[in-house]
């Protein structure tokens, strides 16, 4: 069954951000209240989302009350923000669909069961995620905790032909953070190139403050000392209408990074028809089917990196791999899949 998703969205928050990418939406800003300057001062805020900013609550429940929204999506209650819009919603009789990155399909305790069936429950709401889990007939999941992938937006991908090029050209994308664990895969290119493989890296990183410059130039010595500048090329700050390109011009994505919450280049190499490798820690490994359309590694093992990058170069052909990706874009991360899915979720709440 298809739906129609003709409908206008406004996104609301109290700051904006200068990596994000506003081409198709631009957030309606509200001022900061006093009471949340005072509660951050006495409290502290120190994360870069600042989830004790709210504005004035009088103020922003006369403004969705006159503008009557048929559904308010709130990202994560435990957000001051958050839990303003959805006791708003509670009252005016809106409907409240409540978004986070908690994996569906899991074990959970009794207490975090019982908390978000009550929410739920008290909000009178449906709590969704993209990140799916491993689907286990033995786990007992919140009732109104659904399952809505990702969207990804596509540029047209051309097929080649099945001949491998001579050189596996690998791409890697992130700020240059320690998390990121840029070295441990300089590390492991390092060997498999001392093995005999020819293989090029390109790393395209943002350096955006003092701590992403210190590590920048922690990862430059690196390849000097290990002396695999003939195979490692670093761009910095690229342009994000730019990333496509780098996308389809690489053979293989890697995602070396631990304690990755929900890594969306994952996705876009997906999109872009290039297999994707991440580590068992990452939220959206979920989307990658081993030896299909990526593979996963043992996180922080550079052993088990070095064992799934020769996986794939013994496969003697790209072309699966690359129209595997595509079949997983149209099935999942497409905006049919994702409308079609979140249709049918708020069909549920509607009834």
């Amino acid at each position: 069954m298809k739906y129609d998703l003709n409908c206008s969205i406004e996104v609301h928050s109290t700051l904006k951000g200068h990596t994000e990418n506003y081409s198709e939406v631009i957030p309606i800003v509200f001022k900061q209240s006093i009471l949340s300057r005072f509660l951050i001062r006495i409290f502290g805020d120190h994360k870069a989302n600042s989830p004790k900013s709210f504005p004035k609550i009088v103020s922003y429940f006369n403004y969705l009350r006159r503008e009557k929204p048929d559904y308010i999506v709130v990202r994560d209650v435990s957000r001051y923000f958050s839990l303003l819009a959805a006791i708003c919603s509670r009252i005016l009789g809106i409907r409240l669909i409540i978004y986070s990155q908690i994996i569906v399909n899991q074990e959970y305790s009794k207490f975090r069961l019982f908390s978000i069936n009550l929410v739920n429950m008290l909000f009178k709401s449906i709590w969704i995620s993209p990140l799916e889990g491993y689907v286990n007939k033995e786990y007992k999941i919140p009732e109104k905790l659904k399952f809505v992938p990702f969207v990804i937006p596509q540029k047209k991908v051309e097929l080649l032909n099945k001949e491998r090029n001579d050189v596996l050209r690998l791409l890697t994308i992130g700020k240059f953070v320690k998390r990121k664990n840029l070295l441990l895969l300089l590390e492991a290119i390092t060997k498999l190139s001392a093995k005999g493989y020819k293989l090029n890296l390109t790393i395209i990183g943002e350096v955006s403050n003092e701590a992403h410059k210190e590590y920048y130039e922690k990862v430059v010595l690196f390849i000097k000392e290990r002396g695999i500048d003939h195979l490692t090329k670093i761009l910095v700050n690229v342009s994000h209408e730019l990333m496509d390109n780098y996308y389809q011009a690489s053979d293989l994505f890697i995602l070396p990074a631990t304690n990755e919450p929900a890594s969306i280049s994952v996705l876009e190499s997906i999109a872009n028809g290039v297999p994707a490798i991440c580590s068992n820690d990452c939220g959206t490994r979920f989307y990658i089917r081993e030896g299909y359309n990526g593979f996963i590694f043992d996180d922080n093992n550079i052993d088990s990196l070095i064992r799934v990058l020769e996986k794939y170069v013994v496969s003697e052909s790209t072309i699966d791999y690359k129209e595997n990706c595509l079949s997983t874009y149209q099935d999942l991360l497409s905006s049919e899949a994702f409308k079609d899915i979140l249709c049918k979720e708020i069909q549920k709440i509607n009834t």
